[in-house]
């Protein structure tokens, strides 16, 4: 996107996408896309969880299918998940490779609603984050529409 300004010397005009520099206004200049706030929020949760996980493994072993391992297998792999949703939380708000960032986040999420599901059926907490998987499909939808424009 560049900005509209009138350069001192030149008098050359510039515009914002498509908008003739006569019908920019300075409100656009503050416009922020819903991406943008989904990334933000996002980003919050996956270093909210990330960080907790570092923190206490111990409090998340117990998320970790038995078949995967128990012990410090377990806290292994909690480790694992906590710095790729810290990576993922980064990689979010640099916009980084957003479309495959928001898949690799969407998939973390759907492994987590059906391992939610296949413990305790349809709970809250499942519920919560089948809403909560909207935002990376929305990133991904968005980021994958962006550039085959």
């Amino acid at each position: 996107m560049y900005l509209v300004y009138v350069n001192a010397r030149s008098h050359a005009r510039k515009t914002v996408d498509n908008y003739p520099a006569s019908m920019y206004n300075k409100s656009m200049k503050k416009h922020i896309n819903a991406d943008v706030i989904i990334r933000i929020f996002l980003a919050f949760v996956l270093f909210w969880f990330g960080i907790n996980e570092v923190m206490n493994p111990g409090m998340w072993v117990g998320f970790v299918p038995k078949f995967l391992g128990s012990g410090s297998t377990a806290t292994t792999l909690v480790t694992i998940h906590a710095i790729v949703l810290i990576l993922a939380g980064l990689a979010l708000l640099a916009k980084f490779y957003i479309k495959y960032t928001a898949i690799i986040v969407a998939l973390m999420l759907i492994e987590i609603i059906l391992d939610l599901i296949s413990h305790g059926g349809l709970s809250g907490i499942a519920v919560r984050d089948i809403g909560l998987l909207a935002l990376p499909l929305a990133l991904a939808v968005e980021a994958h529409r962006t550039s085959k424009s």
